[in-house]
């Protein structure tokens, strides 16, 4: 016999049992809850515990779960639907993590028939079952993103339109605990900052779901995932910098802007997580990474095999088909790890030491972050072991600001001369100094020799190297410290990978240098062909593919027009004449199983500094960390193009010195070059038509060296613990 209360009080000891590690208990006490709730009738219960079930077994366990739910579910099939539908799932749900995918397709189809009738409406068991279902078309070898609409895109997509977008009868409800959450969790965030308690609660909001929740429910804990948690993430930034605690900030600054770019991926950023852990030197990782990667699921040691393998393809092999091949075998081996339940390590991008952030910065080089909240912008300054921190209260006027300063030097400017006729814009540039840094005089007697800037929203398209240093008078930032940029302080410190071997520079250009004179843009593009040895000028025959050029270039530049759409950010071509082509877009950069190039060169980028009004920097965030995640070490890319003579010049002495002495070092001798020549201006096709008769013009003039913006990790010298 058994009390009426006997199967709710075992469904609740199992979902408790799934909280801790005792995770055998749990499956048994679900397991004992099917029996007891079919022998009460109390079908509702069966499902739910049949889920749990599915959810703390293991490998070893998952057979039998599997056909217990069978059982379970052909059982109920005419006393109750409800109770079969979700028997059925959780059998196909066992079956995967069994590796059973003939006996998962079989459970899945019988539950959709069931779901499918038109008495039968259960939408929360349906986006289980959908969940189920696109971890099972990763496991037959489908993924994210291969076809214009995969079987794993549509599945995910009804789980997730249940979870985040469900509506009946045009009123949206709340459907998942997660969500209802996160909402009662924005409507305190407007009130005044919390102390520690408020912390915790955010800080478990902004992590990864926690175990439990991955076992009792996946769809609950892929929505707790993929939710927007910009607000929670910022609230946890001001708490920090009320505290003035500078590594605190500088760490949650990092966090913050990860997020925003993996949340633009598939899973929160799951399968790029999965991508770059596979394809990671061991050097590059920490010691957990690296046993998490080894002691692992059996497919990941699967991924990693195959991605070593791919480092071994000879040239002449790879062609498109067996790009398209490789590429489905791997990214369907890493979503179906994504879609596996528990946390993973967050590599794309990387993430710093939370409790030691700066503790890979070399001495004489400081660290300078910046994140916006609203009308509020956290900056944060490393340098020499330690981290201090400051708060601007009031932004409104920093684009206005910065589009004064960009207009002033020529950026995007439509009326009268481009070029400045007098040096009135170093006032304002002197003054936005000032304004970010309110001890800006001290850079005049500090000893750095490096300067890593993270940036944030217009602060993109501000060329901090022109600034000057003690008053408008003085010189420039970027003439006493060398200046490079990070989308993320995770990619500024992140380790650099092996270099490859490769000497050879490739050269793709369009009518970027003489827009109106084939002949001579020709001509131009050859003599930067020509002063680099090895060089070749793309696009030639018997290449690899786009995303496998790094088998046969250590080093790619890209003089040619490129804009993002910032809707659609990883469509953008990278190459010109690859425009449209799905394989040539970002996106498949950050798929398997590319091999990318170290060093990429857009010289011909737009972003909206050259726009009437000045975006949020989006454009030049995503561009940089997709390439970075993809694998690219360094990048040098322009904020506004130049095109014209000034163009060629710093790109055959960028090129001539690259593959030598590394991208760094080579963009600084190509501007000193371009910064000391003469130049006609019936040369450059920026200059407006009244600036044709000027008889004076050199490229010391900001609008032709100040646009280009170096991001690149730091060189690992010296570091100093903190």
């Amino acid at each position: 016999g058994a009390h009426p209360l006997s199967a709710i009080a075992l469904l609740v000891q199992a979902s408790v049992l799934a909280e801790s590690d005792n995770a055998e208990g749990s499956l048994a006490a679900a397991l004992a809850c099917v029996n007891v709730a079919a022998a009460l009738e109390q079908p509702e219960l069966i499902g739910e515990a049949m889920q749990i079930a599915a959810g703390v077994a293991g490998e070893k366990e998952a057979n039998v779960v599997r056909i217990a739910a069978d059982t379970a579910a052909n059982a109920m099939v005419r006393k109750s639907r409800l109770a079969s539908v979700h028997c059925f799932v959780a059998s196909a749900d066992a079956a995967i993590k069994s590796r059973d995918y003939d006996a998962a397709t079989l459970s899945i189809g019988h539950a959709k028939s069931l779901s499918d009738r038109r008495d039968v409406l259960q939408p929360r068991i349906d986006a289980y079952g959908a969940y189920v279902a696109a971890k099972l078309a990763a496991g037959r070898g489908d993924a994210f993103g291969m076809k214009s609409s995969s079987v794993v895109d549509k599945a995910y997509g009804s789980m997730r339109t249940f979870a985040q977008q469900h509506r009946v009868r045009n009123r949206t409800l709340v459907s998942m605990p997660s969500t209802y959450q996160f909402a009662l969790l924005s409507q305190s965030l407007g009130t005044r900052i919390g102390g520690s308690t408020s912390d915790a609660i955010l800080e478990y909001y902004t992590n990864d779901p926690p175990p439990a929740l991955w076992r009792r429910d996946p769809v609950d804990a892929m929505t707790f995932l993929t939710i927007d948690r910009s607000a929670a993430l910022a609230m946890r930034l001001a708490i920090a910098a009320e505290q003035t605690d500078g590594d605190n900030v500088l760490a949650r600054t990092d966090t913050l802007l990860a997020e925003r770019f993996s949340q633009t991926m598939p899973l929160a950023g799951r399968v790029a997580h999965v991508r770059a852990l596979a394809s990671a030197e061991d050097q590059v990782l920490s010691d957990d990474q690296r046993k998490f990667r080894n002691q692992g699921p059996a497919e990941f040691k699967q991924l990693r095999q195959m991605v070593l393998d791919n480092v071994k393809l000879a040239p002449a092999t790879v062609n498109d088909s067996l790009v398209e091949k490789l590429g489905r075998q791997q990214e369907s081996l890493a979503t179906l790890i994504a879609f596996s339940r528990g946390s993973l390590p967050r590599l794309a991008p990387p993430r710093v030491d939370e409790k030691a952030p700066i503790q890979g910065l070399p001495k004489r080089t400081a660290l300078v972050t910046f994140a916006f909240s609203g009308n509020r912008l956290f900056t944060t300054f490393s340098l020499n072991g330690k981290t201090q921190t400051w708060t601007n209260n009031n932004t409104s006027r920093l684009p206005a600001m910065i589009g004064s300063v960009l207009r002033s030097i020529g950026v995007g400017k439509t009326r009268g001369s481009r070029l400045p006729e007098d040096n009135a814009w170093r006032k304002d540039a002197a003054a936005l100094l000032k304004f970010l840094f309110p001890d800006a005089s001290s850079f005049a007697g500090t000893d750095i020799d490096d300067m890593v800037i993270v940036p944030d929203g217009p602060l993109w398209y501000l060329p901090f190297d022109i600034l000057p240093i003690d008053g408008e008078d003085a010189e420039f930032l970027g003439d006493k410290i060398s200046i490079r940029y990070a989308a993320t302080p995770g990619l500024a410190l992140r380790p650099a990978p092996i270099r490859q071997k490769s000497k050879a520079v490739g050269l793709a250009t369009s009518r970027f240098f003489a827009p109106r004179d084939l002949e001579i843009n020709t001509a131009i593009t050859q003599s930067i062909v020509d002063a680099a040895a090895g060089s070749i000028l793309l696009p030639v025959a018997e290449m690899p593919p786009t995303t496998m050029l790094g088998i046969v270039l250590d080093s790619l530049i890209v003089a040619a027009p490129g804009v993002m759409d910032t809707s659609n950010p990883f469509a953008m071509s990278v190459l010109p004449y690859e425009a449209g082509k799905p394989n040539a877009a970002l996106g498949a950069w950050l798929q398997f199983p590319s091999q990318v190039p170290s060093t990429i060169a857009l010289a011909g980028f737009r972003s909206q500094a050259e726009t009437p009004r000045l975006g949020d920097g989006r454009e030049l965030f995503m561009t940089l960390c997709a390439l970075h995640v993809a694998g690219v070490n360094d990048v040098l890319i322009s904020r506004w193009a130049v095109g014209g003579e000034s163009s060629a010049i710093v790109l055959r002495e960028f090129s001539q010195e690259l593959p030598f002495s590394g991208m760094v070092d080579a963009w600084r001798r190509a501007r000193m070059v371009l910064r000391r020549t003469d130049l006609d201006p019936l040369t450059e096709p920026l200059l407006a038509h009244a600036d044709k008769d000027l008889e004076n013009v050199t490229g010391e003039e900001p609008l032709f060296w100040s646009g280009y913006l170096l991001s690149s990790p730091i060189a690992p010298k010296a570091a100093v613990n903190p």
